[in-house]
């Protein structure tokens, strides 16, 4: 394996790790059991258990249903290199004002 091939497992599994922390965190935060976010959010104890112990495969539907449960957004940015991730209500994934036009949304 190559040193950029190392790299870039390296930053997904950062990337990934901190995913997991901030959901564990937000979790503990509302007082919730893996069990209760898991009724919440419509999906088995078992996902919440991968989720919060950085599984890198994951269904995407079941992690924006865990995120709208816990009250956070999921912000896909344009040269971010990376996840982002705060309690400002809905998930709803979008991209900054690019330099040529006005914000791209996926979602509208």
């Amino acid at each position: 394996m190559s040193e950029p091939d190392n790299c870039q497992k390296m930053d997904r599994a950062k990337t990934v790790g901190g995913l997991a922390l901030k959901i564990r965190q937000q979790r503990k935060l509302l007082r919730l059991t893996q069990e209760q976010l898991g009724a919440l959010a419509g999906c088995g104890v078992v996902f919440i258990y991968m989720l919060e112990n950085g599984k890198s495969t994951l269904r995407l539907d079941k992690l924006l249903d865990v995120m709208t449960a816990l009250d956070l957004q999921f912000r896909l940015e344009r040269g971010s290199g990376g996840i982002q991730t705060g309690s400002q209500g809905s998930v709803r994934p979008r991209m900054r004002q690019s330099p040529k036009g006005p914000p791209e949304d996926f979602l509208d």
